[in-house]
This record gives C-alpha cells, structure tokens and sequence, in this order.
C-alpha cells in the first residue's frame, strides 16, 4: 500500500476529534500578506533613528544601534523615541501593518488563503485554539468574515478578563502581544521568557491538545520552544508544516514533541488544503475516511463552486504527482521480465496505487469545466519514466495507470457528451516516447499496446478474444458507478468511447507509427459479430451511418477531433474498419 498523505491523515485526525487540535501560526503565515516581522519593525525603527541623527543608513541596523546606544535595539524603546505620545507611536506601527488603499486593492496586508482557511476550520468547530506569535490582526478578521465568535487574549489583563479556555468557541492567544499596544515581544531579552500567567496557559494547551504547526521557525522564540518541549504528555499527535528545511530549533522542538513533520510549498496551499480535506470528510460522513470517497468528496466541492479552480487543479494533480511519484522504476523495475503471477501482481499494485486518481477522474470528466487541469493529471501519470532499458512488457505496462486515469475522465466525458473535454485529453495531452517524440495521448494509451504490448496479455485472468480490453472494462465499472450509474449505458458508452478513440489513433498514426488501433469489445460481443455476407462489423456499420447521418454536427468532429476536418475523420473510418476487420476475421 503506498504511503496516506500525511495532510490527509491530519484532515482525519481532525475531523474524527473536533476542536482538540490548536494551531500554532507563525510570522510565515502573515509574511505572505505583506506584513513584516516584528524584528524587521525593529530594524526599520532603528533606521529611522539613525537617519534623525543624520547617520547613512547603517548596513546592520542591529550593529550601529548597539554601538550607538551600548544597548540592544528594543521594540518599545523606538517607539517612545520616535513617538511622543500614545496616538504618535500608533500611527508609526499602524503604517507597518495596515494596508493603505493602493495595498489593499494589490491584496496585500489583507487575509490571505491561508487566514481564510483557518477561518473555515473555526466555523466549523475544529479548531478551538489559535496560538500566534504574529502581532497583526488578519486571523481575527478572518474569523469575523467566517462568523466565527471568538476571544483574543494578548496580554495578561486580557487572559484575567477572558472566558474560561473551554468555554469560548474560539481563543486566539497572541503570544507576542498585539500591534496596538507598545507592550509587544521582539527582542531577545521579551522573547526569553513568558509571564507565569501565560506559561500556565500555554502548559494547560500544549498539556491537552493536539499542535499542527504552521509558519514557525522556532528560532527566535525560545520561551515558546521551552514551554512545548517541556509538556511530558503525547495526547494527540503534533504536526509541523514546513517549507524548506526545519532550522537547528525546529528540529529539537519537533524531535522532543515526537512531530509528525509536512513538506509543503506554502502556508496558503497547506491550510487551504487542510481545511478543505476536512471539510470532506464531514461531507462524506463516515468515521474512517482515508478512502477513495473522501477524496472525491472533496472534489465535488470544488466542481461546484467556480472560485475554487485553484482548488481543484491543486487537487487533481497533487494526486498525479503522487501516483507519478509512486510508480517510477524505482518502484516498478523493468528488468527481469516477472512471471505471469508478478505482472499479476504489478498490475493490481498499478492499480491500488491509481486508486484515488482514477475514482476523481471518473467524476471530474462529466462535471469539470477545465478540460487543461485533467489534461495536466493524465499528462503527468503518463510520463512517469524517461529510461527505456528494459522488457518491452514491463515498458508498456508503465502507462497502464495513465491509461486508467485517461479511460476513466474520457469514457466519463463522453458519457456526458463532453467530447471537448475528450479531445483536450487524447490529443492536446501529451506522452514522451522512447524515440524522443512527444505523442498524443490517444496512441500512447490504447488498450492492446499497454496491456499486450503488441501481443495478447496471456497474463491477464479474463479469458476471449480481448482480454486487456475486458479488463479494463471491469476495472474501472465501480469507479465510473457514480457518473454512470446503469450496467447497460456503461457498457454502451465504453464501446462507443473505446470506437471513437479507435479512429482517433487511426487518424494520428498518419504522423506516428507503432501505435495500434485497439480492437475491444466490439469483435466479440454476439451483438456485434459480422453479417453473413461479411460486409463488416454491425458496430462499425452503426457508427459509420451515424458519422454520415451527423456529417459536419458529429459531435466528435464538432469538438474538434480529427482538426474538425470531415475527410481527415472518413479517412480514419476507412483504416479503421480495415483493422477491425482484420482483428475479427484474421488474428481471432
């Protein structure tokens, strides 16, 4: 079984436990938004000490201020300097951290993904606790946006004035004080110890509660490092979200808090995913969620709402790059050939590992308005592999998952009579090859070439004429149960797809040769077998009074198969029908 991804197993963890998991937020959440870190304030503040002095700007504003003043640069002492009065040092720090108009409308100092996401995971009760070391207000005003009834404790007045911790539906503790008050932590000497009354809160939290860690880097912190490392108990697990790698303080902290550490690429990826992972879950409604069913869950929140393309195309091929990740040689050796029991046994790995993919691909091709997405996931499963040494059969079976996730958005695109979002993927997906050509889809992905390998898959346990097309037909019927929910029409509409792809290789192996039409279920089915006076195959007979019956409005052609050129699309009937009937009279 390939490794659960680790935010899915935080999502699962979450959601099975509402509201016992506080999160920690750090300056790299806010530094997203345009805000600076308090010691960058610091800094600055020292600069415009040193320019009143009619000093150049200092190269180490630390430095100078030091030798300057025998002192370190505090935060609360440039302030007094350069403010007079409660209202001047208000205004020097409101300019730091509240947008003007013109940065407002840029996006910046304004919540971001990420605030918005832990908005959603207040709302909805998994998230009770919100530590920070940011002394902004963007988690508040994201909470406000959500509906969210909270509390905010930034000092130790307002912890002796709030609600009991359990009692509030949402606390969020700013362990480094609020920019609107002159008593905020910056400097080493604020940072290297807390006042009693908030260690006792942070040992009740980190005592209690589960940690998912997000934007901290631990390193200026250290009252904050001393009182995680010292809470004995390991409740729930803790989870420490990281971009890059985790500095020297991190890793102690994480190593003494036996975290669970998460490789991510931002902090507004990794909360929005977060929460709508969990949000998921609830939808789906079932304890146990690390199925195929909570992924697609999450994907059909995503289909219905237009502002959530990002979403979805994070989604889809963040599963891509994971199966793709999954089966590289590295994994799926292309030397020695395996018996029969091994390429067995490689194909329902193949499969187990596709699982999630294919299901979401199943849904996706029928409801998704961003044909480029499904084209990217495919695309990327496909090109697993650069090397080409190895047995032709386990060189052909690596695209087998790609045709999977292919078979399963198209025959679910043409279910729905999207046969644009078809055409997006056959031919406008593309596939490397082993003679340095980059292919369609279409020819890369055929039925016999990927499970025969230019000969009957032997191996396989279906027995007939078309054992890799039978299957892939049963393979992928519970998937597509959903979209197509009738035995019959499934059948119908898989003929009708794997027909139409049929012509479509035929059409593109004009410009690349060793890619073969496949020949399905259309050779063997009773319904389907030749009339007496062998003028062709019914199946064919049907499509091809239908091509001619459409003309130009065939939908196929009309969504741009073929180049949407009519003689292009009779030529491909032509070679066509010839390897049908050469498949039904000749190889069978």
């Amino acid at each position: 079984m390939p490794p659960i991804d680790p935010v899915l197993l935080a999502a699962h963890a979450m959601q099975t436990s509402p509201g016992v998991y506080a999160l920690l937020v750090g300056s790299g959440v806010s530094s997203a938004a345009g805000i600076p870190t308090g010691w960058a304030i610091t800094l600055d503040l020292v600069r415009r000490v040193a320019a009143l002095e009619d000093v150049t700007e200092p190269g180490d504003a630390e430095a100078w201020h030091r030798e300057r003043f025998g002192t370190e640069p505090e935060y609360s002492n440039l302030l007094d300097t350069l403010g007079a009065t409660n209202a001047e040092r208000q205004a020097i720090i409101r300019a730091y951290i509240e947008p003007t108009e013109e940065e407002r409308s840029d996006g910046l100092k304004v919540p971001t993904a990420a605030h918005h996401a832990i908005g959603q995971l207040a709302v909805s009760g998994h998230v009770k606790i919100i530590l920070t070391t940011n002394f902004d207000r963007l988690i508040e005003d994201a909470l406000t946006k959500a509906g969210v009834d909270y509390d905010t404790i930034a000092s130790v007045d307002a912890l002796a004035g709030a609600r009991p911790i359990g009692q509030a539906p949402c606390v969020v503790v700013k362990l480094h004080g609020d920019y609107r008050d002159a008593r905020i932590l910056n400097t080493d000497t604020e940072l290297a110890a807390y006042a009693p009354e908030f260690d006792r809160l942070l040992d009740r939290v980190l005592d209690e509660y589960g940690l998912i860690i997000c934007g901290w880097s631990a390193t200026w912190d250290p009252a904050l490092r001393a009182a995680i490392v010292r809470q004995p108990n390991r409740r729930y697990t803790a989870w420490w979200a990281k971009h890059g790698n985790l500095t020297t303080e991190a890793r102690e902290v994480a190593e003494a808090r036996s975290a669970t550490v998460i490789d991510i690429g931002d902090a507004d990826s990794f909360l929005t995913e977060l929460s709508g992972k969990v949000a998921a879950l609830v939808d789906f409604g079932r304890p146990h969620p690390l199925t195929v069913a909570s992924a697609v869950a999450e994907l059909k929140r995503y289909l219905t709402d237009p502002a959530s393309r990002i979403r979805l195309r994070d989604l889809l091929v963040g599963e891509a790059n994971r199966v793709h990740d999954a089966i590289t040689d590295q994994h799926f050796p292309t030397g020695p050939m395996p018996t029969s029991e091994g390429m067995q046994e490689r194909v329902a790995r193949y499969e187990a590992i596709s699982e999630t993919l294919v299901a979401m691909l199943a849904v996706a091709g029928a409801w998704s308005t961003e044909p480029d997405v499904l084209r990217e996931a495919v695309e990327r499963v496909a090109n697993s592999s650069d090397t080409w040494a190895g047995y032709d059969v386990t060189l052909a079976l690596r695209r087998y998952p790609a045709l999977l996730c292919f078979y399963a958005a198209g025959l679910a695109a043409a279910y729905a009579d999207r046969w644009d979002m078809v055409r997006a993927i056959a031919i406008g997906g593309r596939f490397h090859d082993r003679y340095d050509t980059d292919i369609s889809l279409a020819p890369a992905l055929n039925v016999w070439d990927v499970l025969g390998s230019g000969q009957k898959a032997a191996w396989l346990p279906e027995t007939g004429h078309t054992p890799e097309t039978d299957h892939v037909f049963t393979q992928l019927r519970d998937p597509l149960r959903d979209t197509i929910p009738d035995d019959a029409r499934y059948a119908a509409n898989f003929d009708r797809f794997q027909y139409v792809m049929g012509l479509v290789v035929t059409d593109t192996k004009v410009q690349f040769t060793g890619y073969r039409a496949t020949v399905g279920r259309i050779g063997r089915d009773p319904k389907y077998t030749f009339n007496p006076d062998q003028t062709g195959n019914r199946y064919a007979n049907q499509i091809e009074a239908e091509i001619t019956t459409d003309g130009n409005d065939w939908p196929p052609l009309r969504a741009g198969l073929f180049s949407g050129n009519s003689a292009r699309l009779q030529a491909a009937v032509v070679g066509y029908r010839e390897v049908v009937d050469w498949a039904t009279t000749t190889w069978w």
